[in-house]
């Protein structure tokens, strides 16, 4: 069968089988070819050489048609004052017919595309010659050589038996007096190639019998064949030179060493690798480590005492070692354990999110009560700008413990978090170790930022290793692949953050506790930017209370007129661009005392980005205030309906999403199939001779949801009964073709944005009466709650009473 092998293409020399040489190789592809060989095919590769001297676009026809089988030995690379020498050395095995060649990108050693050449070969047999003729040729041969059968018996009738016995014998002598020609004489490589390719040993024999100036029948020129003597100089001045080159080598080296330690001594500096050695002793001696490190630390500072101080061995157990010795095997640290002083500092650094701090302290009543860590893993899940990454540091702070945070966002090698192995100098442990030996302390409070940005790539799955980190009964001997040493993670506090629940990875999310951080209300935004984003922002720049005063007006002005937004990002910004302003008119005039309200806002960020939607002054038939949840909050979202002369078509307008267009279908059915109950009879609609028109303004905003189908229903009503519906009220909730009134979701942000708009009345799904205590109270004062399980019963309250 057919075997495909990475290739070594040589252009001026040729490899014979039965053979133990070194190869001086310095074309990239066959240095890859070796590499590949090493890697995937236990050191087995195919050598072959070109059919005319050529270096350089090199093509699939340049090659011989025989090549010889194998086996790599041993690959090195010495460095000298010129650049680099890589040398192999190869065992020749047998002869091989190339069926193929062609060059194929591939990846070696973790490195894609890497060009190396392929050959699809068959082992091939020399054709014997009649034993009477070998033995005229053999004889002919070694007078050739210089060796008399007279003068040499012993050595003629040892080589003569070899022949008789083994035919195959023969053929190994005349590679290896191929082999010992020097290639340089001129017809040698065209020789080489010729005995190498020709599958007849005769034929092989016959032009080791041709006379220089002379052709053999395949018109190749032909030298005299150096003698055996000469066979055996050649082979020893080969060894000779390479002894030579390796003690020259060693003997510069050792000379610079020594004569840079001389230099040293004088200067009186130690030697480096001595100071290396006596800190890393000292590391050792002065440390607190576990058994298993002690001994690993220990064997490798022996290789380290043992090996070059320049090499790259002794720079990858350097820092190995470095790593080992600095992290927090045995350190923690003493954590805060009054709750009343953590809560304090929760309370102190954000406000608001009193569910969300209530959790985390009886998180830490648990753990301190247990007296063991609960192996609970804390996610908190919010829109940008909530203070989800703030309010970790704030428990690390509450807690006195130390904060180390990582972002996983793009993540997509598992290496990144297991580390890398130690197989090249750069190699490194992963971010989890990486963090830890920034804490000091086993014990920090870890955050794993946008945990559901992880991606997955080929170079392996960041989830299949974070599921050992965040499992409490495995991450006692988390194993990184740098260390090698299991270490004690459970210590560790972690808490992680994500913008989107859906997005993180089914497994963790099983294996942590979701914590939703809401978008902040415009009351939680003053608040947050009276005690803390303006204080923060006057220290920024340098400014004192007195300096720069906000009213709650202006703040508030900001907030609804400059930033459409979950957190206060944004706000901060406008702030901070107010404050630029303010210290650039202080250094012209110092006594100056800047009080910022709404017309100063306008005349520092120019004219409002954002309306505030204000329900209608007066009542129209066919408008309906609904209301809208968002990322940033909540919004009035006014439906309009009217009805012309037509072919019976409903058209929906406002760049509406799927979701909204089948609600908008669900209300139009609901409404035609029930036209009797709400006195659409009398009205003598031909359904299928009016059009129906239904827009949703701001039209360029996309919109979607089930939450409008009440809206819709009420303002189809409106507009067929020609009965306005008051501007005051309000409405949310999903409707079904029976009527019925399904929750929704944002009760909380809807109700506070249609109360901003000048709303006093809400209809609500009864089902969502459970989130009424989630809206403040100074909101739930200024309106009418209405909760409705059908339709009919909003319709009474609207269009009956």
């Amino acid at each position: 069968m057919p075997e495909c092998l990475p290739t070594i293409i040589l252009s001026d020399d040729v490899v014979f089988p039965n053979i133990q040489r070194e190869l001086e190789i310095c074309k990239a592809y066959n240095i890859d070819a070796v590499r590949l060989s090493l890697e995937k095919y236990g050191g087995r590769l195919l050598i072959t050489s070109t059919k005319k001297l050529k270096t350089s676009n090199l093509e699939k026809g340049d090659v011989l048609d025989i090549g010889v089988v194998c086996d790599v030995l041993s690959l090195e690379e010495f460095r000298e004052a010129g650049g680099s020498r890589t040398v192999l050395v190869i065992r020749g095995l047998s002869r091989a017919k190339i069926s193929s060649c062609e060059s194929k990108i591939v990846e070696v050693g973790g490195e894609k595309g890497v060009g190396v050449w392929f050959s699809e070969c068959r082992l091939v047999r020399t054709r014997q010659p009649n034993r009477n003729k070998c033995k005229t040729a053999i004889l002919k041969v070694f007078r050739k050589q210089g060796l008399s059968l007279s003068k040499d018996e012993d050595k003629t009738r040892i080589l003569v038996k070899l022949l008789r016995d083994s035919s195959g014998d023969l053929e190994q002598i005349i590679d290896k007096i191929a082999d010992a020609w020097e290639k340089d004489r001129k017809g040698v490589l065209e020789a080489k190639k010729f005995l190498l390719c020709d599958p007849d040993l005769f034929n092989r024999l016959n032009l080791m019998l041709s006379i220089e100036g002379k052709k053999n029948k395949r018109g190749i020129n032909i030298f005299d064949l150096p003698t055996g003597d000469d066979v055996q100089a050649i082979i020893e001045d080969k060894i000779s030179k390479r002894v030579t080159r390796n003690i020259s080598r060693q003997q510069k080296e050792f000379y610079l060493r020594e004569k840079l330690r001389v230099i040293k001594e004088e200067l009186g500096d130690s030697s480096s690798k001595e100071i290396e050695v006596k800190r890393i002793r000292g590391l050792l001696e002065k440390g607190h480590f576990p058994p298993n490190v002690i001994e690993k630390a220990r064997e490798e500072l022996q290789r380290f005492e043992m090996c070059s101080s320049y090499s790259n061995e002794a720079t990858v157990i350097r820092s190995y070692l470095d790593w080992l010795l600095n992290l927090p095997w045995m350190y923690v640290s003493q954590d805060e354990t009054d709750l009343k002083k953590v809560q304090k500092t929760l309370n102190d650094s954000h406000f608001g999110l009193e569910k969300i701090k209530d959790r985390i302290i009886e998180f830490l009543a648990v753990k301190k009560k247990s007296k063991q860590e609960t192996g609970t893993i804390i996610c908190f899940v919010g829109p940008p700008g909530v203070g989800k990454t703030s309010l970790a540091h704030s428990i690390a702070k509450a807690l006195k413990k130390r904060f180390v945070k990582i972002s996983l966002g793009g993540l997509y090698d598992e290496s990144e978090i297991r580390g890398h192995r130690r197989t090249y100098v750069a190699s490194m442990p992963g971010k989890i170790i990486r963090g830890l030996r920034q804490a000091k302390v086993k014990n920090p409070v870890f955050l794993l930022d946008e945990i559901d940005k992880i991606s997955v790539g080929y170079h392996g799955d960041p989830v299949h290793a974070l599921l050992e980190i965040l499992d409490p009964k495995q991450n006692t001997e988390f194993n990184d692949h740098y260390l090698e040493e299991d270490f004690d993670l459970s210590k560790v506090m972690f808490i992680a953050t994500a913008n989107y629940e859906e997005n993180i990875p089914d497994p963790l999310w099983d294996r942590m506790e979701v914590i939703h951080l809401r978008t902040y209300t415009e009351k939680e935004k003053l608040n947050i930017a009276k005690e803390h984003v303006v204080p923060d922002v006057l220290n920024s720049v340098g400014l004192e209370k007195d300096d720069l005063q906000f009213t709650d007006e202006a703040l508030l002005f900001i907030i609804q007129r400059y930033t459409r937004e979950a957190g206060v990002r944004n706000l901060k910004k406008n702030i901070e661009k107010i404050a630029r302003k303010v210290v650039k008119e202080l250094v012209v005039d110092k006594n100056k005392v800047s009080v910022i309200t709404p017309v100063e806002v306008r005349t520092y960020l120019d004219y409002e980005i954002y309306d505030v939607t204000k329900k209608d002054d007066e009542s129209i038939p066919g408008v309906v205030n609904g209301m809208a949840y968002t990322d940033f909050g909540g919004d009035l979202l006014p439906i309009e309906v009217n009805h012309t002369a037509g072919k019976g078509g409903l058209s929906l307008t406002g760049n509406l999403k799927d979701t909204m267009k089948e609600s908008a279908n669900v209300a139009l059915a609901y409404v035609r199939a029930n036209e009797e109950l709400f006195g659409l009879k009398n009205q003598e609609i031909d359904w299928n001779n009016i059009d129906i028109n239904l827009h949703v303004p701001t039209g360029g905003v996309p919109k979607d949801g089930p939450s409008a189908g009440v809206t819709i229903t009420t303002a189809l009503i409106s507009s067929f009964l020609n009965k306005p519906v008051s501007s005051k009220i309000a409405m949310t909730g999903e409707i079904t073709l029976r009527g019925k009134v399904l929750p929704i979701g944002g009760l909380k942000e809807k109700v506070i944005s249609a109360v901003r708009g000048g709303v006093d009345t809400i209809f609500y799904p009864d089902e969502n009466t459970k989130n009424l205590s989630d809206i403040p109270d100074d909101v739930k004062e200024k309106v009418e709650f209405i909760p409705v399980k059908h339709y009919t019963e909003m319709f009474e309250k609207i269009f009956v009473k």
